[in-house]
């Protein structure tokens, strides 16, 4: 168990230090899976204009939080559920995109968002000048019922007798006891995980608008090249 964790933690820069907190007498191999980016944004944010500002949560509290402050041009796609801001990386086709429902909560907005929809942001977005805030946050997720998610999508025959996992082992007695899933993201003025940053100023012309993320939303991180979604999640407290 410890050259799992040992293995897990190294690839992931010590952000998930632990996967598994034991080991069934009975589970004899485990095929174990990381996903590890630390990159700057193409345009960082002034830590200077961070401050705290209102967010509204599901439940209408109103709290206070560190929101980073832009004042530049981003591509953003807007129909009648929602608004969406890129937030492009420097490794170019790796982009964030900040989804906020214009009504309703982002919960329902997250159960209509499919690919067809991403697709519309990718294919429909547009160059417009913002004055843009979003909260810095850190993301923890773990998923020790991952199982039962499957199973609900009909995925059920790698859990018995009748698994076919011959291409992972020789044995054909085997099959899948568990699925354990873990997430860290976190996000601030440099990108993710942090570095340096490098700031333009903006000639001010004329009060372009101002899109606050200052209630719940969703995030995607996206590969844009092969068009894979990386990472899909929600903010609903950034504290």
């Amino acid at each position: 168990m410890s050259s799992i964790n040992g293995w897990v933690s190294e690839k992931t820069n010590n952000r998930i230090p632990t996967l598994l907190n034991s080991i069934d007498p009975d589970e004899v191999m485990f095929l174990v899976n990381t996903l590890y980016i630390k990159v700057d944004w193409e345009k960082g944010f002034v830590e200077e204009s961070t401050g705290d500002r209102v967010f509204t949560l599901l439940n209408g509290q109103v709290i206070q939080t560190p929101t980073m402050y832009a004042d530049r041009g981003f591509n953003t796609y807007s129909d009648d559920d929602m608004i969406t801001v890129e937030l492009p990386y420097k490794d170019e086709g790796l982009s964030m995109y900040l989804i906020k429902p214009l009504s309703g909560d982002v919960n329902e907005l997250i159960s209509r968002f499919d690919e067809d929809k991403m697709s519309d942001i990718l294919n429909n977005s547009m160059p417009e000048r913002l004055m843009f805030t979003m909260p810095r946050f850190e993301v923890k997720y773990e998923n020790t019922e991952v199982r039962k998610n499957l199973n609900l999508l009909g995925i059920n025959q790698m859990f018995t007798g009748q698994a076919d996992l011959s291409k992972m082992a020789t044995r054909n007695n085997l099959a899948i006891s568990r699925v354990v899933h873990k997430t860290y993201i976190t996000i601030d003025e440099k990108g993710t995980e942090g570095a340096a940053v490098t700031a333009a100023g903006v000639v001010n012309t004329s009060l372009p608008p101002q899109v606050d993320f200052d209630s719940p939303f969703m995030f995607v991180i996206m590969e844009k090249t092969y068009g894979e979604m990386l990472f899909m999640g929600r903010i609903t407290d950034p504290r």
